[in-house]
């Protein structure tokens, strides 16, 4: 009996060991930042501008990626000057009007692209599954909000989908030490119930533009991002991941990186 009871142990645990094994390891990734900018100093800083890529590809050969909950950008060196930035498009402005073509130009912080596919919950792939290819727009929403938007035309196009069949959502923006973290939640209408007809997005590659927006104060220019230090001509930067599956578990990886600066 006691045997039996060691051996039923060690079974259990290794169910848990492998269940820990898949969650961490659902999807694989890869996020690159390029667009060499001057290192800048505190006293001098420089403007910050630079092109963020991510992809995501399922570990297990025949499914989809996992669908993205969260992603978190943290780069050193940087400041962010949110605060000194008045104008701004509301999520509830987009929300109101369906689309951010009435947004004031000098509010858009970032703008870029979308590379996904629409399928059921199993993310296995099917003939059933649908491209889901939309620009995507990232507005200044003040107080360290940033509202993301999904943009459809007739060359990014959603399976059918117009613009606006996915609310704007919003992330965060702030200063930690020497470093920006720009925080992305992502709403079910964006995932799990993408554009709200019930499927699961799987996102294969974002694509997105940081624009050198900058805004007087006292006379003196000041950029949205600005470059404060850089070590060895190099900025490490980090990209946390959380991603699901059909069992609703949370898968979470960071990346690490370097951008030339």
């Amino acid at each position: 009996m006691r045997r039996m009871l060691i051996a039923i142990a060690a079974l259990a645990v290794a169910l848990i060991v492998t269940s820990v094994a898949y969650a961490a390891t659902l999807n694989t990734y890869t996020a690159t930042i390029s667009g060499k900018t001057s290192a800048g100093t505190p006293a001098n800083p420089g403007a910050f501008n630079f092109r963020e890529q991510l992809t995501a590809a399922n570990t297990t050969p025949n499914m989809r990626a996992g669908v993205l909950k969260d992603i978190t950008l943290k780069v050193s060196g940087v400041k962010t000057n949110y605060k000194d930035f008045k104008t701004v498009c509301t999520a509830a402005q987009i929300a109101a009007a369906q689309n951010d073509a009435g947004c004031p130009h000098a509010a858009l912080v970032a703008s870029g692209s979308i590379k996904s596919v629409l399928g059921d919950k199993t993310l296995q792939v099917s003939s059933k599954d649908v491209a889901c290819d939309p620009n995507l727009d990232v507005w200044n929403g003040g107080n360290g909000k940033l509202v993301f938007f999904f943009v459809i035309t007739a060359t990014h196009a959603c399976s059918g989908l117009q613009t606006g069949a996915a609310a704007p959502y919003v992330g965060t923006i702030k200063q930690v030490g020497n470093s920006i973290v720009q925080d992305t939640p992502l709403p079910a209408d964006v995932s799990t119930n993408a554009g709200n007809v019930g499927l699961y997005g799987s996102l294969e590659m974002e694509t997105l533009n940081w624009s050198k927006l900058t805004t007087k104060v006292g006379g003196k220019t000041v950029p949205f991002i600005q470059s404060t230090s850089c070590t060895a001509h190099s900025r490490p930067f980090t990209v946390t991941f959380k991603a699901t599956d059909a069992t609703g578990a949370v898968s979470t990886e960071t990346i690490p990186g370097k951008a030339a600066c």
